[in-house]
C-alpha cells in the first residue's frame, strides 16, 4: 500500500520521543533459525541508502532518543553508507545529547571498528551466537568461533558501550559447554549482552529441517536447565537481569529495545520495518527490497500493511511487553491505564510475585514468561 509524501506526517501530534530503526537486509548468507526480511545479494546498496536517506527526509520532525541499525546484517554496508544514514536520521530528526546509536554487526565484518564510531555509531551489537565451530556450522554462520572472540576484543577497545548476542539450547551444546562460553565471555564484564534460546520459525531452513525430521526440536528441559545456568552466571559476574533475555552492567541498558518494552513510538526505515504511534496505530512497509526501492524513489512511502490496535491487543501487548522486564506490571498504573485491577486467578503459584505494587516473574517463572503472560491475556 503506497502512501504519499504528505501522509508521512500523522504521527508528529506531540512532543514525545522517537526511537528510530533501519531495517538493512543485506546478508552475506541465510542463518538457520533467523525470519527475519534479508536478501543475499548485494547489488542495490547504493539504491537501498538513497532510499532510506529520503524516507527519513518523508517522516521527518521530532526528538530522537535513539537510532538502531538492524538487520539484515547492517555491517554489511560501507562505512560512507552508514555515514549517509547517520547524518540524514539526525538532519531530519532532533537528536537528544548522548543519544544510542548502535550498529548490529558480524564478527567478520569487523575489520576497523574505528570507523564506524567515526561515522556516528556509539554503540555496537555483535552477532557472536556461539564460541564453538560446530555450532556455528549448526546455525549456518559464517564466523568461527575465535573469530567472534577476536571481533569483540576490536569492539571493546573502540567502544565503551557495546553488547553481543548469544544461541543457547541448542541440539549440540551441552551444559558444560554453555557454562564455558559464559565464563569466557562474562569474566571481562562488557557492558550488555543478550542470550535467546534457539526457536524453530516455519519458513526458515531450521524450521524445515524440523519438519523433515532430519533435527530434533528443542528440548523444554534443555532450555529450563541452561536458563538457570544463564541466570546464575549474569548474577556471579554483576548483571542486571532486566529484561528476559537482556543483561546489562550498572547504566548499561539498552536504550532502543526498552522503548519497545515500555510502549514508546517508533519510526521503522527501510524494507520490512515497523512503525507504532504509542497509542494504536501501527505499520509496516513492505518486506521486498525491490517494491521498497520503486515506491520510495516514485515519492510515496511503501507501507504494506497498517492496523489499528484494538482494547484488547494493546492490554495484551502491554501485559507481555511488561512482564518480561525486571520491574513487571505496576498494578496502580495498570489499574489508570485500563481502568479496571488486573486479575490474577489464572496465574500458576510460584512463577510470579507481586513486590511494591508490581507484579513480577519469580525467578523460576522468568523461564515461562510468554506462558505466564498468555494466563493474564483478555
Amino acid at each position: 500500500m503506497a502512501m504519499s509524501e504528505s501522509d508521512g506526517v500523522r504521527m508528529h501530534a506531540d512532543e514525545r520521543p522517537w526511537y528510530l530503526y533501519v531495517h538493512v537486509p543485506f546478508c552475506r548468507r541465510a542463518c538457520s533459525y533467523c525470519d527475519f526480511y534479508f536478501v543475499t545479494s548485494q547489488r542495490h546498496k547504493a539504491r537501498f541508502t538513497a532510499a532510506a536517506v529520503r524516507e527519513m527526509g518523508m517522516r521527518s520532525g521530532g526528538r530522537a532518543a535513539s537510532l538502531y541499525f538492524g538487520g539484515g546484517t547492517p555491517s554489511r554496508l560501507a562505512v560512507d553508507d552508514i555515514h549517509r544514514l547517520v547524518a540524514a536520521a539526525q538532519k531530519n530528526f532532533d537528536f537528544f545529547p548522548g543519544a544510542e546509536i548502535t550498529l548490529e554487526a558480524n564478527p567478520e565484518d569487523v575489520d576497523c571498528p574505528e570507523a564506524w564510531k567515526a561515522a556516528g555509531i556509539n554503540r555496537v551489537s555483535l552477532g557472536v551466537q556461539s564460541l564453538y565451530d560446530d555450532e556455528l556450522r549448526f546455525m549456518h554462520r559464517f564466523h568461527a568461533g575465535t573469530q567472534a572472540r577476536q571481533a569483540l576484543e576490536a569492539v571493546a577497545r573502540v567502544f565503551d558501550n557495546y553488547t553481543f548476542d548469544l544461541i543457547y539450547a541448542t541440539p549440540g551444546l551441552d551444559d558444560d559447554a554453555w557454562r564455558r562460553t559464559l565464563d569466557t565471555l562474562l569474566a571481562p564484564k562488557p557492558p550488555h549482552f543478550s542470550a535467546y534460546a534457539l526457536t524453530v520459525e516455519p519458513r526458515t531452513r531450521l524450521g524445515k529441517e524440523v519438519e523433515r525430521g532430519k533435527i530434533l526440536p528443542p528440548d523444554d528441559e534443555k532450555f529450563v536447565r541452561q536458563f538457570d545456568i544463564l541466570m546464575d552466571a549474569a548474577a556471579k559476574y554483576g548483571y542486571e537481569h532486566y529484561e528476559t533475555s537482556n543483561f546489562a552492567q550498572a547504566g548499561f541498558r539498552a536504550v532502543h529495545n526498552s522503548a519497545y518494552w515500555r510502549g514508546e513510538r517508533y519510526w521503522g526505515f527501510g524494507p520490512s520495518a515497523h512503525s507504532y504511534d504509542g497509542e494504536r496505530y501501527r505499520c509496516a512497509n513492505v518486506a521486498r527490497l525491490d517494491d521498497y526501492l520503486v515506491a520510495i524513489e516514485n515519492g510515496t512511502l511503501a507501507v504494506g500493511f497498517e492496523e489499528t490496535l484494538s482494547d484488547a491487543d494493546l492490554h495484551n501487548e502491554y501485559v507481555m511487553t511488561r512482564l518480561r522486564t525486571a520491574e513487571g506490571i505496576s498494578l496502580s498504573e495498570y489499574v489508570r491505564r485500563f481502568r479496571r485491577s488486573l486479575s490474577l486467578e489464572g496465574l500458576t503459584p510460584g512463577l510470579t510475585e507481586v513486590v511494591d505494587d508490581c507484579l513480577r516473574l519469580s525467578r523460576a517463572g522468568k523461564a515461562f514468561a510468554d506462558a505466564v503472560a498468555a494466563s493474564l491475556f483478555v
